[in-house]
């Protein structure tokens, strides 16, 4: 009866348990990306997936003395794990323990140190799974449902974590979230063993004392835009904001005067400007469109598309602070529609100017769209006459951190549909901060190129023009040749402020660097190659500057890992880094999550005395978890372009695939384990994951313009289907080995979990070296292969 009773306990437990787990890992996710950059909060999926490895790898190497105090550790380590989350986030936040970016690659120190993070976030994960194993050994007989509470508390954590985002900032809303283990044990609890868990009770109030009464931010790095920024004089953080999106700063200082690529020949006042920040990263600053000084913009190249133009009808896409905005109206412009998808970073201005200047987007003329312009202009029966692209690189040398940012605005499926909305003398413009050796630049070109022979233009040297400063470079295409007018007007701009023409009709060599000297004319060189449509130089080149597609969005990424041997011929390896630090953390985690893989889960399970029956499990098991995190997080990356929300896209995929896996996982008791209908979950899940591959991309292309409830529906849809499907084969294995193999199933939660751990940086390199399609064909062969490992 007291069992019965126990029993009855154990699924709300896990519920509420998994509700935690999941929401630390959304909260974790945007604390790294205020730590470091967006890359990092990936990293995070990683070590939660380490977490489960390990303690599965420890429930099978010591099953029978774990279990033996199971009725202690299910609500002792629950407790642990909600101390973890407190403890880990304050040693993180410490500035003698964050590690250095750019010298993880060159320095022991920075590299133990970024160990030592994988490790303190290890921590809580490990704590919370090997309490859940634990359930799942002793109640293996009721998987099903006990796996349905597990996903369905995931699902919803998700969502959770989400909310207490928007509700609170990061540091107190993951005092909230560790409030839920705490509950959970107390589902638990017994009196045996009460004072072990009251001392642990005591401890976890103690941390969360001190949290509350001395709260720590989310420490950013030093080489981060508000770090630099707040050494200024008098610099003062004026307005704070967190929601769904991001963590909002905006600071003012007398010093602070914002004009990025200015041309040195301008003389006028430098106004004071309040600059904002998301997620510690400068995205502008907020311009007042009221004063009557000239704006500094029109003093450098970003003047270009209103030389020769006097556009009417512009779009800005990502607005971000208005500062382009701004230059529009200056300029002439009467309708302005801005599309700028982040709804805190408006939330955040709106609060900064009450009592001040209004904003630029409360002007007369100016319509803002809170939505991604990839998802409202394929529905929309507007034409621009210019339609501005958003900033390429960055103005503070950290550009080379957003090498697996998906851009979305410079694949050759979003320029093309920008072309479409362009009037008949319409134009793109787009700027590139210079870099060196050339790669944004040259992406760009190719890009532009690309686009004009899609429409038929076989000399693109009569559509596109394009002026350098000391800082960046301008580009403006347009579906008219340029005149000989246009050529002299641009001439005469670049003379009266030291600008560079690099494109223009009948342009010389000498031309391009008159007031800018560049060491070496690789950027020239190149340039003319591309437009020349003579590109063999690029198999030797040693960075990717092939146009990015909705399958590769990644424009940003530059390095060919196959050249690493000969960039470092050119640059000492310290440097490396330097170039595109981004992807090559990406690596780094890779080899240290897949070591510390093989030390903590591969090699115990591995020396386990009983061997009989274990390749198939090692095959069943570990294709479970490979293709499970395989479509997870290529689902993220398709969704991230049709929702424009990215924070938002993993929780809601998370939710779908969890919560309706949990119901496909709560069906499954029904059926017999190695059953024919087994079989056929495991043959439709790969056939579905195949249709995916080869289908999914063009279906949300065509629907990306539709209403947000129907994208929702569609969404829903698409990700319910093989997740369903996809929560039966875990809990069908168990229950299958508990019948043949019952000393396996704590080995097969180690092996599944060696193989998500490892899933998650590989799909991302995946994704980004061959497209998502690999990935996906990668994730049903997978299905593939437990559907055989299942037939042994």
């Amino acid at each position: 009866m007291q069992k019965c009773a126990f029993e009855k306990r154990i699924r709300p437990a896990l519920f509420i348990h998994s509700l935690s787990v999941i929401g630390f890992q959304i909260i974790l996710m945007r604390v790294l990306s205020i730590n470091q950059w967006d890359h990092f909060a990936n990293m995070i999926i990683g070590i939660a997936m380490l977490g489960f490895g390990v303690s599965g790898s420890l429930l099978a190497v010591f099953k029978e003395k774990i279990m033996t105090h199971a009725r202690l550790l299910m609500p002792l380590l629950m407790i642990l794990s909600a101390i973890c989350m407190l403890g880990s986030y304050r040693l993180t936040q410490n500035q003698a323990l964050a590690f250095d970016t750019f010298l993880v690659f060159s320095s022991f120190k920075e590299l133990s140190k970024l160990v030592l993070f994988v490790g303190l976030y290890f921590l809580p994960f490990f704590s919370a799974s090997l309490a859940i194993g634990i359930i799942y050994v002793e109640n293996v007989q009721e998987i099903g449902k006990l796996y349905f509470a597990n996903l369905l508390g995931s699902g919803i954590g998700g969502a959770l974590g989400l909310s207490l985002l928007y509700l609170f900032f990061p540091q107190n809303a993951l005092l909230a979230i560790a409030l839920l283990p705490v509950i959970a044990s107390l589902f638990l609890f017994e009196h045996q063993y009460q004072k072990v868990l009251k001392a642990a009770y005591l401890l976890f109030f103690v941390f969360m004392i001190w949290g509350v009464i001395k709260p720590m931010s989310p420490l950013p790095s030093q080489y981060k835009g508000i770090s630099k920024t707040m050494l200024l004089p008098d610099a003062k953080i004026t307005t704070t904001t967190t929601g769904i999106a991001a963590s909002v700063q905006i600071v003012e200082s007398d010093y602070l005067r914002y004009a990025p690529g200015v041309s040195l020949n301008y003389f006028g006042e430098l106004p004071v400007k309040p600059l904002v920040f998301v997620n510690g990263n400068a995205v502008g600053s907020i311009p007042n469109y009221h004063q009557s000084t000239a704006d500094v913009l029109d003093f450098s190249t970003y003047k270009l598309p209103y030389l020769i133009h006097n556009p009417r009808s512009v779009a800005v896409i990502s607005g971000g602070t208005g500062m382009f905005t701004a230059q529009a109206l200056r300029n002439g412009a009467e309708n302005i529609h801005v599309f700028e998808p982040n709804i805190d970073l408006i939330r955040a201005m709106e609060q900064w100017h009450f009592n001040k200047n209004p904003l630029v987007y409360d002007a007369e003329g100016v319509s803002l769209h809170q939505v991604e312009a990839r998802s409202f202009l394929p529905g929309s029966d507007r034409n621009f006459d210019l339609i501005v692209l958003p900033t390429i690189g960055s103005f503070d040398g950290t550009s080379g951190m957003t090498a697996l940012q998906e851009n979305y605005h410079m694949t050759i499926e979003a320029l093309d549909l920008y072309w479409q909305k362009l009037t008949d003398d319409g134009s793109l413009a787009v700027t590139v901060y210079t870099d060196f050796p050339p790669r944004a630049p040259l992406k760009t070109i190719y890009a532009l190129t690309t686009l004009l022979k899609l429409h038929d233009i076989t000399d693109p040297r009569d559509h596109i023009v394009a002026i350098r400063s000391w800082t960046s470079i301008s580009y403006l295409v347009s579906k008219k040749a340029f005149t000989e007018f246009d050529v002299q007007h641009i001439r005469t701009f670049c003379a009266d402020n030291s600008f560079d023409p690099l494109l223009l009709p009948g342009i010389t060599q000498a031309e391009r660097a008159h007031h800018n000297y560049l060491e070496k004319e690789d950027l020239f060189t190149f340039t003319d190659l591309i437009l020349e449509n003579e590109t063999s130089f690029l198999a030797d080149y040693p960075f990717y500057v092939e146009p990015a597609v909705d399958d590769k969005p990644y424009f940003s990424r530059y390095i060919k890992i196959g050249k690493l041997k000969k960039i470092r011929q050119v640059y000492p390896g310290n440097e490396i880094p330097f170039l595109e630090p981004g992807y090559v953390v990406v690596w780094v985690t890779f080899i240290v999550i897949v070591i510390l893989s093989v030390v903590f889960i591969l090699l115990p399970v591995s020396r386990l005395k009983k061997n009989k029956g274990r390749l198939p499990v090692l095959f069943y098991f570990g294709a479970l978890g490979l293709g499970f995190m395989l479509i997870e997080i290529i689902l993220i990356q398709r969704f991230t372009l049709y929702f424009g929300q990215p924070v938002f896209v993993v929780s809601f995929v998370l939710s779908i695939l969890m919560v309706v896996s949990g119901i496909g996982s709560y069906c499954s008791h029904k059926l017999t384990p190695g059953g024919k209908f087994h079989l056929l979950i495991l043959l439709a899940i790969s056939l579905l994951t195949f249709i995916y591959a080869v289908f999914l991309t063009n279906l949300l292309q065509v629907t990306v313009g539709a209403h947000i409830l129907i994208k929702v529906l569609i969404a829903t849809i698409i990700i319910s289907l093989p997740a369903f499907l996809m929560g039966m084969p875990f809990p069908l294995g168990l229950k299958l080995l508990n019948t043949k193999h019952q000393d396996k199933i704590a080995w097969a939660w180690g092996i599944n979990g060696f193989l998500s751990v490892v899933a998650t940086p590989l799909a991302l390199i995946l994704a980004v070296e061959s497209a998502s399609f690999t990935v996906l064909i990668l994730a049903s062969l997978s299905y593939l292969i437990a559907l055989v490992a299942s037939l042994f």
